[in-house]
């Protein structure tokens, strides 16, 4: 009322001017401030958001590179104390001078060897024998200068139910000066890991205490401090690591113990807590939201500064509002386009197959988006490739976009639609509209036609990536065909179509497998792409051709099977992707190239590497064989030891050895006859028999041709008449 009545007075009092001037301020003030609180709370958001999903990010990124720092220093040490010298020091009573050399040696270890980078110092206390071992000697415990506070750290771990204790004694004074340290002490300053050994009665028998040098993973975790994150690393009560942050300090100093105040709700701080099971520590990354909170409120107070300032600059009004508001404005054009990305991120993972059920049912929950019954892809692309699909996307009507289950996507160098209804009729209605306007639309605005590929009805989103693989083996099926107008290939339809051809190959597989196992390259690679040609001509498209080509493969890799070759001769872990691969391979040429130099190739490769060693093994065996049975065994008994056929054993020993089966027969013969002709006195005759022949001239002609002398000649040669 006093408002109005204060209005009248000034229009009555021919100060209208003046009533015009707070009219118009008002006008201006009460958008911008409108605007400043709009601003303020899509910034808060945004940054809300963005944090949350950065905290994440980061607190895995920590958890890795601080559980594998303090896992190496762990298992270094504890491989030392599991060694022999170190239980031998366990079992000394007095200083071990005796074995100084075996000292020497595991000095060296206990003072970082490999991981030296990471060690300051070490203390090594028998608590059973009451002596210690340091970096600068060997102590009894009565001649220690601080043993009683050896005593007490003992009994602080005996104390303790842990076998492994990370103790931040940083604030301890160091008994070092000027950078040496007194004689008689055992330094227990800095960040300290203790480890300790017990009997199997429960019974402390020593302690094994590193100084460690934490720059390294300080400086790993500053990254994040840098970025506004507070970071620590937590074992029970003791911070140790980042107990100078903002947030470590109010945990320390509130009520309670140090992990109930982490886990307690905070207003003020978005935390993340990581539990180290294995080297029990705890890993905590912390964001102050009211640093989201000040900065947005720096645009609430340029606000006010800015309407304070229209007091004395509003004949330029006009131009300084436009020249302010533009910030404001682009600031929300920004984090719309975030919110677009993070979108579109999903949407292309979505496709790309990577996300879990969970995952999913997060993003479309956090966005609120309904979920529907069912769903079909559309990928498309234009005839004219030098146009971009930004355009057409940029170019999309309200009611387009509408039609799409959360929003399209440049996915391969195609437009990717998900659409969605409550059931399957609904869905393909849905979808055969959007084709006809997305058609309507590049046809009028760049004079160009479509190809779109249409997926299969499905029911779960995480299949999208086999409905990718469905619209492209539909726009393949399409590929190289003369088209006026826009063209729609459903998967449905070519898999419908697939499955009622014939088979493709009319048995070229077999001989393709047989010209494999026989090492023929050139036919191989000519039966291979005679076979793929026929799929392409049969047109089996779809689930049919990659169960097809799918087979194909696996025909081929038995052979290494029946050959007793391992896959991991061909394919080692790392490169296992590669027999997966062709699963995504649609054209035709391109399958070809990849199965001859990723598989088929390989795999003769490695056929014909295995049957020289596999040759050279039956060589070895068959002379064996004739050395036991002293020459008195045929091809057939042979061959039909070794498992195999006696034409093949005879080709087989003619290759490695360039001699037949009975060269070999006739050598081993000879080499016995010889033996018994130089080192024993019987008969000629006696020698014919045992070698195998029952007529003495046969054996005396057989030799003589195989030596060139008589039996005779040759004992007598040799002396042994």
């Amino acid at each position: 009322m006093k408002v109005t009545e204060g209005i009248s007075r000034i229009i009555k009092g021919k100060r209208y001017e003046q009533y015009l001037f707070v009219q118009f301020l008002i006008w201006v003030s009460l958008p911008l401030l409108i605007m400043t609180a709009i601003t303020y709370y899509i910034y808060n958001h945004s940054e809300d958001v963005k944090s949350r999903f950065m905290l994440d990010a980061y607190a895995e990124q920590m958890q890795d590179t601080c559980g594998n720092y303090f896992t190496d220093i762990k298992e270094y040490y504890l491989d030392i104390i599991n060694g022999d010298i170190y239980q031998e020091l366990l079992n000394r009573q007095s200083l071990p001078w005796s074995s100084l050399e075996e000292l020497v040696d595991l000095q060296k270890q206990l003072a970082g060897g490999r991981i030296d980078n990471n060690v300051k110092s070490y203390c090594f206390i028998n608590a059973r024998y009451d002596w210690v071992l340091c970096n600068y000697g060997m102590y009894s415990m009565p001649r220690l200068k601080n043993a009683k506070e050896v005593q007490q750290l003992i009994k602080m771990v005996e104390e303790d139910s842990n076998d492994i204790l990370w103790i931040d004694n940083s604030e301890v004074p160091s008994h070092y000066e000027k950078g040496v340290i007194g004689y008689g002490f055992a330094d227990f300053s800095g960040e300290l890991m203790i480890l300790k050994s017990e009997n199997f009665l429960g019974e402390l028998e020593g302690i094994l205490i590193v100084q460690m040098q934490l720059d390294d993973i300080e400086n790993s975790i500053s990254m994040y401090s840098n970025l506004g994150y507070d970071t620590m690393i937590v074992c029970g009560e003791e911070v140790i690591v980042g107990r100078e942050s903002d947030y470590a300090r109010k945990i320390q100093e509130a009520e309670g113990s140090i992990a109930e105040n982490i886990m307690k709700k905070d207003a003020r701080y978005d935390v993340k807590f990581i539990h180290d099971e294995a080297n029990g520590l705890d890993y905590v990354i912390a964001y102050d939201m009211h640093v989201n909170r000040d900065k947005a409120m720096v645009l609430v107070w340029s606000a006010v500064l800015f309407i304070l300032a229209y007091v004395f600059l509003l004949t330029v009004l006009k131009k300084v509002t436009n020249k302010v508001s533009e910030p404001f404005w682009k600031l929300k054009e920004h984090n719309e386009e975030q919110q677009e990305k993070i979108k579109e991120f999903f949407v292309i993972n979505l496709l790309k197959g990577i996300w879990e059920k969970g995952r999913i049912n997060q993003y479309l929950e956090k966005y609120e988006w309904k979920t529907c019954e069912g769903y079909r892809l559309m990928m498309l692309k234009l005839e004219n490739k030098s146009i971009e699909l930004e355009r057409i996307l940029n170019g999309m009507t309200k009611e387009m976009k509408e039609s799409c289950f959360i929003l399209p996507v440049k996915y391969r160098n195609y437009l990717a639609v998900i659409v969605g209804a409550d059931d399957e009729m609904q869905v393909e209605y849905k979808t055969a509209v959007l084709f006809r306007d997305f058609a309507k639309y590049t046809r009028e605005t760049f004079r160009n036609n479509i190809i779109a590929g249409i997926s299969g009805y499905f029911t779960s989103l995480e299949t999208c990536s086999l409905a990718v693989s469905q619209c492209m083996e539909a726009m393949m099926a399409r590929a190289g065909k003369v088209q006026e107008e826009s063209v729609l290939a459903v998967y449905d339809d070519l898999a419908l179509k697939s499955r009622n051809k014939e088979s493709v190959s009319q048995g070229m597989e077999s001989e393709l497998y047989e010209a494999i196992s026989e090492k023929n390259r050139e036919k191989s690679l000519a039966l291979l792409h005679q076979i793929l040609q026929n799929t392409k001509v049969s047109e089996l498209w779809g689930i049919d051709r990659t169960v097809y080509v799918h087979q194909l493969v696996m025909g081929i890799l038995m052979i290494l099977q029946k050959e007793d070759i391992p896959l991991s001769d061909i394919f080692p872990e790392t490169k296992m992707d590669i027999l997966d691969m062709k699963d995504y391979i649609f054209d035709n040429d391109k399958l070809e190239q990849y199965i001859c130099h990723e598989i088929l190739t390989p795999v003769i490769e490695v056929l014909e590497q295995n049957q020289g060693s596999k040759d050279m093994e039956i060589v070895k065996k068959a002379a064996r064989l004739i050395r036991e049975n002293r020459g008195d065994i045929t091809l057939t008994e042979c061959a039909e030891y070794l498992g195999c056929h006696p034409s093949h054993l005879s080709r087989v020993i003619k290759k490695e050895k360039g001699v037949g089966f009975q060269d070999m027969i006739n050598e081993e013969k000879i080499e016995r006859a010889k033996h018994l002709l130089e080192a024993t006195t019987i008969s000629v005759a006696e020698i014919a028999e045992l070698v195998g022949y029952n007529n003495t001239q046969n054996f005396i002609r057989f030799f003589k041709n195989q030596i060139g002398i008589t039996p005779a000649k040759y004992r007598k040669e040799r002396g042994n008449e």
